[in-house]
């Protein structure tokens, strides 16, 4: 009799489990909006005391007899209930499986998209936000799609986006994935953008973002048509020469690489030329704006 019941109480457990893992695997993805709309789910979020990267903790709880898979999208805003501390956008897919009644602890990863907030206080309380910004959409799957994990660059174009920072602001690099988020960020923001410099601002402690240029890096080609002197100069919108960058540079006649930083701490903000001038005459013009 005991071991009758024994193989009872085994088979109903295998059955149990049996059915529990089959409509788990059944179950379809849908996301957070839908599951807390349609009342299946429940969810907390707390700030981790950071703006980058996995800094908002999630609290699940499936409320269903059934299992459940909710995602959290790229693009999907976080809404900080404190007005004066930064909103954050995610930029990977959260993806949370639950069986029935199960709740689960994780994190959303995502970048500040207020530059202008304070950075939010440890255990502040965020909320689902915005679920439908079309240019945060594409701009964070395009970001997930193409594995752009660089904090400083992704940070960036964020900010580009929502906070129309100039794109300039985006970290040059040789990969194509970063050339093609500069083209698509371009595109969102419908304008020409400079592809040959970007620009970098000054870091203050306590300030997420301090919007004082601290310098710029310029790269571009040049073809040196004669062995004679040349030099490089910035010029303020008077044509005064503000600074100079390359001095009595007798290189052959050909082609020529720069790369240049440009320390611009208290300079003013505005239009900038860059000139090339050889054997004392200007031949190339190039407008950086700050």
């Amino acid at each position: 009799m005991v071991s009758v019941n024994y193989r009872w109480v085994i088979c109903s457990s295998i059955l149990f489990l049996g059915y529990d893992v089959a409509s788990f695997s059944k179950s379809k993805s849908i996301s957070v909006e839908k599951a807390l709309k349609e009342n299946l789910l429940r969810l907390s979020m707390k700030s981790l005391g950071g703006h980058s990267e996995n800094c908002v903790a999630c609290h699940f709880q499936n409320v269903m007899n059934d299992s459940l898979i909710v995602s959290i999208e790229p693009g999907v805003v976080l809404d900080n209930l404190n007005p004066s501390e930064q909103d954050i956008v995610v930029t990977k897919r959260l993806k949370v499986s639950l069986a029935a009644h199960q709740s689960k602890d994780t994190a959303a990863y995502g970048y500040c998209c207020q530059s202008s907030n304070s950075s939010p206080m440890r255990n502040q309380a965020y909320a689902l936000g915005r679920t439908n910004d079309s240019n945060l959409i594409r701009l964070c799957s395009f970001m997930q799609r193409n594995k752009i994990v660089a904090p400083g660059i992704v940070q960036s174009a964020v900010w580009t986006i929502s906070n129309n920072h100039q794109t300039s602001s985006i970290a040059e690099s040789d990969k194509t994935e970063y050339k093609d988020l500069l083209a698509l960020v371009r595109n969102i923001k419908k304008e020409v953008a400079p592809t040959w410099y970007y620009v970098a601002y000054q870091k203050v402690p306590g300030v997420v973002y301090s919007g004082i240029v601290d310098y710029v890096i310029a790269s571009f080609q040049y073809h040196k048509q004669t062995n004679n002197e040349l030099s490089v100069v910035i010029c303020d919108s008077t044509g005064h020469v503000v600074k100079t960058l390359v001095k009595d540079n007798f290189a052959p006649a050909g082609e020529l690489s720069f790369r240049l930083k440009i320390q611009l701490q208290h300079w003013n903000k505005g239009k900038y030329k860059l000139k090339v001038i050889e054997n004392k005459e200007p031949s190339l013009e190039k407008t950086i704006d700050v």
